[in-house]
């Protein structure tokens, strides 16, 4: 099925340009371009668009008013903010309505990549009413604040552990997670850290930037709607399964930015979990309570009460917000590694493998219960590492840290 695409801009030259930019496409895309706020919103009311591309700063609606309107009235519409300088306090509003922001001037390969990922959620991801149950939750939620702050710092270059610290500092939620993984037994013990800079020292910048997105994930969603499951034992999970993924990486030679995306992947796989908890709380709580009673995995009965899981949902999410492929990948079928045609080692195996051998089960059972792919593993040639990775992920959970 063809994408729809709605591009928004005061500027007719821009509006030009992007037209020039993305002509290329028009075989793949029915696209439009509408100059300014008002336009736009006689567009939508004559037709359904996948992705809205809008400018911020625009006389009359802006896009800040624009995309809320359209988050309104077109919930299943990708939202995507493309400014150029903007005051703080537009741009932060902004990160309430918009599910990723790109800065002006935009590299179009950048942007044609993140419309075609947005504009393509759901497609081949596990669970056929994937995207269409994405669609029914009031909304998914958006980049978190800080996140985007410090990713904006981190990419100027310019930025130490101290610049990333004392924006860390400004949030007191995040400053006590930060603080509290610094001093876990999965980074360490050397002495004790009591101040986000040197926890950034510590965890190093990539890290930091996953947990802060991670964080902001579970501060958006609020509390969970089930009885049983509990914010901080999906955190707990979370954070073991990153360790223990980073680990079983290292150990097949990744290092640097491959290792980290493995903390990523891990950190972030269970996402779905957390909207669907907090959406549909009681029919969760019934699904956590089946997938115990049944000793299978929660993914089984999340299709028979859904028609989707969790993985897919929370795959749609990190899509929106424009994270790299292989964690969202990692996501989408961390149970099912086989599924995804997957045939190298990367971190979906390390993911899954850290899953599914219950690491950081965060005192609730539905974690314990997990099956390794091993006709995964015999494709990419790993089917003799597993023993070596359960010894990984016994000294991550003795909190003893890494094996060197």
């Amino acid at each position: 099925m063809r994408k729809r695409i709605l591009f928004v801009d005061d500027d007719a030259l821009i509006l030009k340009g992007l037209e020039r930019s993305m002509r290329s496409l028009r075989g793949d895309w029915d696209m439009a371009f509408a100059c300014g706020g008002m336009e736009a919103l006689d567009l939508l009311k004559e037709a359904q668009y996948d992705v809205v591309v809008s400018d911020l700063q625009m006389p009359g609606i802006n896009g800040v008013e624009l995309l809320s309107r359209v988050k309104s009235l077109y919930p299943s519409s990708v939202r995507m903010a493309l400014s150029g300088q903007a005051d703080q306090q537009t741009a932060l509003q902004c990160l309430e309505v918009a599910h990723q922001y790109l800065s002006k001037p935009c590299d179009p390969r950048l942007l044609k990549a993140r419309i075609h990922q947005a504009g393509t959620l759901g497609q081949g991801l596990p669970g056929e009413r994937t995207r269409d149950l994405a669609n029914l939750i009031d909304h998914l939620p958006a980049l978190p604040a800080l996140y985007s702050r410090l990713k904006e710092a981190l990419d100027s270059d310019q930025a130490g552990t101290d610049v990333l610290g004392r924006i860390i500092g400004q949030d007191p939620g995040m400053t006590a997670r930060l603080l509290q993984v610094a001093n876990s037994g999965f980074f360490g013990q050397e002495r004790r850290i009591i101040d986000p800079v040197q926890a950034v020292t510590r965890l190093g910048s990539e890290n930091v930037r996953s947990l802060v997105l991670a964080h902001g994930l579970f501060d958006q969603m609020g509390s969970l709607g089930t009885r049983t499951l509990t914010h901080e034992q999906v955190w707990a999970h979370s954070l073991g399964v990153a360790a223990g993924a980073r680990a079983i990486a290292r150990m097949e030679g990744a290092a640097g930015p491959e290792a980290d995306e493995a903390f990523t992947a891990g950190l972030l796989h269970d996402a779905g979990i957390l909207v669907l908890a907090s959406k549909f709380g009681r029919a969760y709580e019934e699904v956590v309570q089946g997938a115990i009673a049944e000793q299978v995995e929660v993914e089984e009965v999340e299709r028979r009460t859904f028609g989707a899981t969790h993985s897919g949902v929370g795959a749609c999410l990190l899509g929106l917000w424009g994270l790299p492929e292989r964690v969202i990948e990692a996501a989408a079928w961390h149970h099912n590694p086989s599924w995804s045609g997957q045939t190298a080692f990367g971190p979906l195996t390390a993911v899954h493998v850290a899953d599914a051998l219950g690491t950081g089960a965060g005192g609730h059972p539905v974690f314990e219960r997990g099956f390794v792919d091993n006709y995964h593993l015999l494709v990419v040639g790993k089917q003799d590492r597993l023993h070596v990775w359960k010894g990984a992920l016994e000294w991550a959970a003795l909190g003893t840290g890494e094996p060197r």
